[in-house]
């Protein structure tokens, strides 16, 4: 099984104003579809970002991966290398943390050829990966502060500016009455971390039975976070 054919779609899905510690989420979510295409007819899918740094990477690397045999990852990982050998990372200078291009590229291609591995195989993805270790995944709520939204182009605003403490909890029930969830995550590091301390403990009174959590994405002094586990103890 060698690949043959590679297409790369970058596509664009409309979202709304999230906020989190690198600013607030672009009008439209970028994404990149991979399909390798083999000399026995299967097609391997793979994901990834869709912004400028990315799909450049993707589109550099694509030529170079003809004749690649799905299995040899090392191969691969060579390949992609040579190709992008100055690269850099996908994400601005004023990111709090950054992902090489050479590193996201390659993971999309590999997702693409373990999905070939494991049509070739005959066998679910997860055997080849040492077997599953749950037979179901639950999803969560992903619950973000938010700024309302200025240009309705791409359609509503959805449940309209969330800058407060009352406003996320207000999500949050969103969430969990039409939905169904039964976990809940705060995108933090938004607020002032007292703000998003009283967010937190207001969400645990309205929802005494759903696991919380907050990710402050790496915006805290050690300090800071160690007061907040403090205030948010049991």
């Amino acid at each position: 099984m060698r690949i043959v054919e590679i297409r790369v779609t970058p596509i664009a899905v409309p979202d709304v104003p999230l906020a989190n510690t690198k600013g607030v989420h672009q009008s439209v979510f970028l994404r990149s579809v991979i399909e390798l295409h083999t000399d026995c007819g299967r097609v391997g899918l793979g994901e990834t970002y869709g912004a400028t740094r990315t799909l450049n990477g993707l589109k550099a690397v694509a030529p170079t991966l003809d004749g690649l045999d799905p299995w040899h990852l090392n191969d691969l990982r060579r390949r992609v290398e040579m190709a992008l050998p100055d690269a850099g990372g996908v994400n601005a200078p004023t990111a709090l943390a950054d992902h090489r291009v050479v590193d996201v590229v390659y993971s999309a291609f590999e997702i693409a050829c373990l999905d070939l591995q494991g049509q070739q195989a005959g066998r679910p993805l997860h055997d080849l990966l040492g077997g599953a270790v749950r037979d179901t995944v639950s999803f969560g709520g992903y619950l973000f502060f938010k700024f309302a939204k200025r240009d309705l182009t791409f359609g509503p605003d959805i449940l309209g500016e969330v800058m407060t403490p009352d406003a996320l909890v207000a999500q949050a029930r969103w969430l969990v009455d039409d939905h169904g969830f039964q976990s809940l995550k705060l995108k933090g590091g938004v607020l002032d971390p007292d703000q998003e301390i009283e967010t937190m403990l207001k969400l645990r009174e309205a929802f005494p039975q759903h696991p919380l959590r907050i990710d402050p994405m790496g915006a805290w002094t050690v300090p800071t976070a160690l007061r907040v586990i403090d205030k948010l103890a049991g």
